[in-house]
């Protein structure tokens, strides 16, 4: 149909995510890896902006391209292009610290929990 936008589909993959977020993107617009990013709802803290791949062609013999947003030159490189097709997969930046953290706080709720427990009913039976 005259004056109608076709419509291709990039997949957007980041790291721990259960599904593919998928853009609907024009191929008549400029679809640059920023914009496609940005529909696929950006960046988050711990993506690591310096190590995004798109995969672009046949998935046997697949042709990557490493982008890296925490420069100004990877910006401008950010500016390519977007196909029917590609597949950008982000990264993800591990906090082993911050895991750690989190992983410790529930043993140690429970130990806690338990301890208090076992010193309150202590406490009242020797009443």
């Amino acid at each position: 149909m005259p004056g109608r936008q076709a419509l291709q589909k990039i997949e957007v993959l980041p790291w721990q995510s259960q599904l593919p977020l998928c853009c609907d993107v024009t191929t008549q617009g400029l679809n640059s890896t920023i914009e496609v990013l940005a529909r696929g709802g950006g960046l988050k803290p711990n993506y690591k902006a310096y190590n995004i791949k798109i995969i672009r062609g046949d998935l046997k013999n697949p042709t990557v391209v490493t982008v890296d947003l925490s420069t100004i030159e990877g910006l401008t490189k950010a500016e390519l292009n977007m196909q029917s097709g590609d597949i950008v997969y982000i990264d993800f930046r591990r906090k082993f610290v911050t895991d750690a953290l989190k992983e410790a706080s529930i043993v140690l709720s429970l130990v806690t929990s338990v301890t208090s427990s076992v010193v309150l009913i202590q406490t009242l039976s020797s009443r």
